[in-house]
């Protein structure tokens, strides 16, 4: 059984009206005759109840933290107020020529705008494409479709066609070893982000390009190289721990991941780390939700496969919202991610850094659902184990197909709310913080105009209906 996400949905959806599964058994039991083994005819109350008793007990942990918790939380602001509040980050790095790697992606092309709008930096584009003009075709599309194309930066971006997962990015050997002659710079943004797929095809895309880099930069091992990571390296589960402190010097604290986007972002970052030991200079940034932009509320062309907008969306059709007053909910907008990745990539003193992007203004799914109901949607908030009351009829009914697809929606994701996590990784970014405040980089707290600038959006492009 192959297929992308979206068809994997479609099957998923049609198991779970007769057997209970989850949608990583379906990736991990591909063909019909092992799939056929493991399936267990569904059980929605004793499902639901599991949920609701996660639920209680991951409310109480995000309320109460552990005492060993609060310890290793108040060690990290002390390191990194010894480490990080009197460095000097006025002096800027220069670069002359940049190799950047996933320039036609959302946050990519927000990223390479950053650096054609504030610097004179030469930048060669790897993009995949049958020839040089249909790719300078399609991430002109993409500036151009954030409206961040200016025709006068043609003569500094350099499109190469090319495939960053397969070795020598696919290059003839003399334009290969120009490239590596010419560049000071190289940033990573490509990947497979849906949460949702094959091991092996997400593995290409994820690990074997930063392979690829690390290679074409050997012989140069003093150039900054960027790579664009995700919080969720910190995901899954760590055995006898119900949260750990994930700060940007953590990495293996012990997660066992079972995500096949989170594992293959986890065994990127393993090459990218174990590089430094070698002489390499890599800079990581982890990033949060990364959701709309700030102004405007617009969003990556691909909607339908950003987990966040789906959830969002069923919750939209059933008209119900969880109660919650913990802040858990995160919108990293993506041109307040992109600047700061810019202040931080272009300090000449911030080397082999780790950093955590993500808002550090969190909405409690109680606010965000306020602000839902003020723009006009009719949806009711009701306590978490309430909202699951109400599913259980029309789960165990089955008849109503629509309301069906939407439940289904949120099993399929439901490792992406903060409750069904088996330990809670808390993202901690201070050092991120303090070093963006340094250089006058805010974030701005969700407000009712982003709220109604997102859901105008998704309205727009005909994704929330």
């Amino acid at each position: 059984m192959g297929g992308d996400s979206l068809s994997a949905m479609k099957v998923f959806s049609k198991l779970t009206q007769k057997y209970q599964i989850s949608i990583k058994e379906l990736y991990l039991y591909r063909n019909i005759a092992s799939l056929s083994k493991m399936l267990r005819k569904k059980e929605p109350q004793i499902y639901f109840d599991f949920l609701k008793n996660q639920f209680k007990e991951m409310e109480h942990v995000l309320q109460y933290p552990t005492t060993e918790y609060l310890e290793s939380y108040r060690n990290y602001l002390e390191k990194i107020d010894k480490d990080y509040n009197e460095i000097e980050l006025e002096t800027e790095e220069e670069y002359r020529t940049m190799l950047f790697i996933g320039a036609t992606g959302f946050l990519g092309s927000h990223i390479l705008y950053e650096f054609l709008s504030n610097t004179d930096v030469e930048i060669y584009a790897i993009i995949r494409g049958q020839s040089k003009e249909s790719a300078g075709k399609r991430l002109r599309e993409t500036l151009e479709f954030f409206d961040k194309y200016n025709p006068a930066w043609e003569q500094r971006i350099h499109v190469v066609v090319g495939d960053a997962s397969i070795p020598k990015f696919g290059l003839e050997e003399e334009t290969y070893e120009i490239l590596r002659s010419k560049v000071d710079c190289i940033f990573n943004c490509a990947a497979i982000v849906s949460h949702l797929g094959l091991y092996e095809v997400m593995y290409k895309s994820n690990v074997l390009t930063c392979s690829n880099i690390l290679k074409f930069a050997e012989k140069k091992k003093n150039i900054k190289i960027f790579h664009i990571s995700t919080k969720h390296v910190g995901f899954g589960s760590v055995p006898d721990k119900k949260e750990v402190l994930f700060s940007e010097s953590e990495f293996n604290v012990g997660q066992v991941i079972d995500n096949n986007y989170a594992k293959t972002k986890y065994e990127a970052e393993t090459l990218m780390r174990a590089a430094r030991d070698e002489g390499y200079n890599i800079n990581i940034f982890r990033m949060g939700n990364i959701s709309c932009e700030l102004k405007g509320g617009k969003f990556q062309k691909n909607i339908e496969q950003n987990a966040f907008y789906i959830l969002t969306r069923s919750f939209l059709r059933l008209g119900i919202l969880p109660l919650s007053e913990q802040k858990t909910v995160d919108l990293t907008y993506v041109d307040s991610a992109a600047r700061a990745i810019y202040l931080l990539a272009t300090r000449k003193n911030l080397n082999n850094e780790t950093y955590h992007i993500e808002n550090t203004e969190l909405l409690s799914f109680t606010h965000m659902g306020k602000m839902i109901q003020k723009y006009g949607e009719n949806v009711v908030l009701r306590p978490y184990e309430d909202m699951w009351d109400y599913f259980l009829p029309i789960y165990e009914e089955g008849t109503d197909n629509s309301k069906m697809q939407e439940i289904n929606n949120l099993i399929a994701y439901i490792d992406f709310l903060p409750w069904h996590m088996p330990t809670m990784f808390r993202f901690v970014k201070d050092k991120t913080k303090i070093l963006l405040e340094k250089m006058g980089f805010a974030w701005k707290e969700p407000d009712q105009e982003i709220i109604d600038n997102l859901l105008d959006y998704g309205k727009q492009v005909g994704f929330f209906d």
